[in-house]
């Protein structure tokens, strides 16, 4: 056993050269269940090939409880996983479990080292993943099972062992990945640190965790974040009596959507956020005007609580909604969805509503339209699918000359079911009040913020086997067909659109207010950045009054309604902003003084975290100024990786940062490479903000848009 002091504190580590099968911790399988009662991570580092899009395993980690093991080679790597499965006398109904963060990486390289154990019942290897490079579980054919705490937990590492009480953090720029490594180049204390460290995050991740929540609880351990409150939902159903858990799983089944309609409402009517800039003040510096940012206290919890949803849906004329379309009374109770042929539709204001992937329009018919980053300004004819909160959406943002409904389903609104309702009210009760550090909050927060993920989870119908010769996946023979893969459901896929559909409406209702529609700054699914807070906060405390009384008469079952008085509510927690710029969609930044602190916050999609903010210092340029259409910064800065995959493998001639030459081989392999970030808009998109600048009317058919 090695051991040294780094930073005041002690890090130890076996190299597998000298591992002996006495060094192996004790343990044994933990009670009903399969798996080994020992935490267990794995992680690999690698060095990139000079000029070249390839990389080599240069060392391997080994977290086994306490016990850290050190090894250098792939035949190392093998040698040591038969002897941890002979010590433990692992079989396929006693396994190890082992995590690893971002699976997808290591998977690039063990996917053609090791056996995978083929599971005999279901005639195919135990790998499991959304494709074939996201591999999210495999178990090799000596029983060490992997899966992907990344996947799980939806965390970087240093937030998981933060979040779940591991005792450590993430080291940090302890290994610069620039300079070449081989097997054979000797590590430093602080590289050995930080290659134990990562991997003994992820043992005490089981310890805190994974034994206490699941293997404790004899509840099965899941793969995914939406797993997590998939198990809670399903023991919540199932602990119903049996009549009615019957009852519920015969009405759920008949009010399944065919399989055309299932596949329209997830590829046409599931939508996201409404995520847009007002285009009138995009592009320009705010400093002063009052600004603040209020966001709905947890929107799709809300809106799953708030609101009644539809059941079963029927075929119906479309003389149904030219009659009751936009009757408000009439929609309390009644939902639709179908299929709408707009002419000559365009926007009322600065804000754009419609996603140019959702419309289903020909190309050819959208050569005069104009699109305002992506959502569309102006159609000449535009066909879209909507539902009724949708539908409403559209009133508020676009006017056209005609409507043509081409297809309508209509259903009787009613309550989710209490099983899903309960999910809801229980993980939001707990992250109210649970003590905000603690473990038990952020669980109950991940599960909470996972439901609706859960709720529009799309069906998997064609399934994949993992082929050893190529180390890919292919289709596999056993396809399941829809009714097989609805015939267990205790969800409705109306109710994942239609909760997305509700938070929609809560924010776009805002924008119909004539002065707030244009002191709106910028709106992220669940948020608004407005200028002129104190002259427009009287439409949030309205809409808020509004929440609140709802809030009031709601179903809470045995907790505390005082708990739930604000769901739902805009709250203004970004602290009063003092400096602001959007440069579009997933692209702000500002200035804020909350609780007596500056923060400055940047938002910008694919950008590093500090990046901008580092280059700006260490150059000495105005953050602001830099923060345009035109900013690009170096791989030096930019941080930003991207990937190339090699599946067949190579053999090259390496020399090491101290000179040591050595053949170094891989079977397939990932390479992950910086490459420079630049922001840019296109021309269109300029010429709009500048039309708004210039208080420009643009004018199509004699129509101001």
């Amino acid at each position: 056993m090695s051991r040294f002091i780094l930073g005041n504190k002690e890090y130890s580590y076996i190299n597998f050269s000298d591992l002996k099968m006495s060094d192996l911790p004790k343990s044994k399988i933990y009670s009903h269940s399969k798996y080994m009662n020992i935490g267990a991570g794995f992680d690999i580092e690698t060095t990139k090939i000079p000029d070249e899009k390839l990389s080599t395993m240069y060392v391997w980690q080994f977290a086994l409880g306490e016990l850290t093991v050190i090894g250098r080679t792939w035949e190392e790597f093998r040698k040591f996983l038969q002897m941890v499965s002979e010590n433990y006398g692992l079989n396929n109904k006693c396994r190890l479990l082992c995590y690893i963060h971002n699976m997808t990486f290591e998977w690039s390289f063990i996917k053609n080292q090791l056996s995978w154990n083929y599971d005999s019942k279901h005639k195919q290897f135990e790998v499991f993943g959304t494709d074939e490079r996201n591999i999210i579980k495999a178990c090799t054919n000596t029983f060490i099972e992997f899966r992907d705490s990344a996947i799980l937990t939806q965390m970087p590492l240093w937030k998981l062992a933060e979040s779940f009480d591991t005792g450590l953090e993430k080291l940090k720029g302890d290994l610069d990945y620039r300079e070449l490594r081989h097997s054979n180049t000797p590590l430093t204390n602080e590289e050995l640190a930080y290659c134990i460290n990562d991997v003994q995050i992820l043992s005490r991740f089981f310890e805190t965790y994974i034994r206490p929540f699941y293997l404790a609880k004899h509840i099965e351990i899941p793969l995914t974040c939406t797993g997590i409150p998939r198990g809670e939902m399903k023991r919540k159903f199932k602990a119903m009596p049996k009549a009615k858990r019957e009852a519920m799983r015969r009405n759920i089944l008949y009010c399944q959507p065919s399989e055309e309609d299932y596949c329209k409402m997830i590829k046409w009517l599931l939508r996201g956020g409404y995520v847009h800039s007002n285009v009138a003040l995009t592009r320009t510096f705010f400093m002063g005007c009052d600004m603040r940012g209020g966001d709905k206290k947890s929107s799709y919890p809300a809106s799953a609580l708030q609101n009644n949803f539809p059941w079963k849906f029927t075929n119906e004329s479309p003389e149904w909604f030219y009659k009751y379309g936009t009757d408000k009374r009439k929609l309390k109770t009644w939902a639709f969805w179908g299929k709408f042929t707009f002419t000559n539709l365009r926007s009322k204001t600065p804000h754009s509503l419609e996603s140019s992937n959702k419309i289903i329009t020909e190309e050819s018919k959208l050569d005069t339209a104009i699109w305002d980053n992506g959502r569309l300004r102006y159609g000449e004819v535009v066909t879209v699918y909507l539902g009724e909160q949708d539908f409403l959406n559209y009133c508020d943002l676009y006017r056209w000359d005609k409507v043509e409904c081409n297809e309508l389903q209509i259903s009787r609104k009613g309550p989710l079911p209490q099983y899903v309702k309960d999910c809801f009210l229980e993980f939001f009760y707990l992250k109210e009040t649970l003590e905000k550090d603690s473990i038990n909050y952020r669980v109950s927060k991940s599960k909470l913020n996972a439901l609706y993920g859960l709720m529009i989870q799309k069906l998997i119908a064609v399934c994949q086997s993992f082929n050893p010769d190529t180390g890919m996946m292919d289709p596999s023979d056993e396809q399941r067909s829809y009714h097989e893969l609805i015939k267990n459901a205790i969800l409705l896929p109306q109710w994942g659109c239609w909760v997305a559909m509700y938070s929609r409406r809560a924010i776009v209702k805002f924008l119909t207010a004539d002065k707030l529609a244009y002191d709106d700054l910028y709106n992220d699914t669940d948020s608004l950045y407005v200028r002129n807070w104190e002259a427009n906060k009287r439409y949030f405390e309205f809409e808020n009054d509004r929440l609140r009384r709802i809030n009031r008469t709601m179903y809470t079952g045995s907790y505390p309604k005082e708990i739930f008085k604000d769901l739902g509510c805009i709250m203004d927690d970004s602290g009063k902003i003092f400096k602001y710029k959007t440069l579009g969609c997933k692209r702000y930044m500002y200035s804020s003084f909350k609780n007596g602190k500056l923060i400055d916050k940047v938002t910008v999609a694919g950008m590093k975290k500090g990046s901008l903010q580092k280059f700006c210092a260490d150059e000495g340029l105005d953050i602001y100024e830099e923060f345009d259409d035109q900013l690009e910064l170096s791989t030096e800065y930019s941080q930003k990786l991207t990937n190339s995959y090699n599946d067949v493998g190579f053999t090259r001639h390496l020399t090491d940062k101290y000179g040591n030459e050595m053949i170094v081989e891989e079977k397939s392999c990932v390479t992950l490479y910086e490459i420079p970030f630049k922001m840019s808009m296109s021309i269109d998109y300029l010429e709009l903000i500048m039309m708004f600048k210039n208080d420009a009317q643009t004018v199509i058919g004699g129509r101001r848009i």
